[in-house]
């Protein structure tokens, strides 16, 4: 028995050695991670859009007998965090084919100057791969050259494509403009 008390107080003896002497002070609270932003998205990155792929911007009005197909090359570095995808994008008229009472003609793209416009772009996205941006914000970020659809437009995405398309008719004229990029 005496063997069981001196094997308790020992075992008892070097546990309270192992602690820290004294008083034991509260542990200090953590300190909170900084605030990191939303890592990128996949689409972020450099884009580009080639009238000659038929990429870009083009937009298109006609009426019964006449039209105007209307191209712009645009490139950019677009960024991707949640559901935005933003950025800043240079745009060029890259050309026109039109039809006006009978005659077919070319626009080219030194008839208009052909200056670089540098455009904010954005646009939103959903992770089932589709892409949409309102009718306001796009006249805000494009202008005039396509005032006349005047409908939200909607496409989808993929790694490598952007592609948005919107439309609209009233009495005798039609317009459609069409919107895609791809990586580069």
């Amino acid at each position: 028995m005496r063997a069981l008390v001196v094997i308790a107080l020992s075992v008892g003896l070097a546990a309270c050695g192992s602690g820290p002497s004294g008083p034991t002070e509260p542990a200090a609270a953590p300190t909170p991670a900084p605030s990191a932003s939303p890592a990128e998205g996949p689409l972020s990155g450099n884009w580009v859009g080639l009238a000659t792929e038929e990429m870009g911007l083009i937009t298109t009005s006609w009426t019964r007998d006449d039209f105007c197909t209307n191209r712009y090359d645009w490139e950019g570095t677009l960024s991707h965090q949640g559901t935005r995808l933003t950025g800043t994008m240079t745009s060029r008229f890259a050309g026109a084919d039109c039809r006006s009472g009978g005659r077919a003609y070319h626009i080219p793209a030194s008839a208009l100057g052909n200056d670089p416009v540098t455009n904010l772009m954005t646009l939103s996205v959903n992770d089932s791969g589709g892409v949409s941006v309102r009718w306001d914000d796009w006249v805000s970020m494009v202008g005039g050259a396509t005032v006349e659809v005047n409908q939200d437009m909607s496409g989808t995405y993929t790694a490598n494509t952007i592609a948005l398309a919107g439309e609209r008719a009233a009495g005798r004229n039609s317009w459609s403009l069409t919107f895609r990029l791809r990586r580069r």
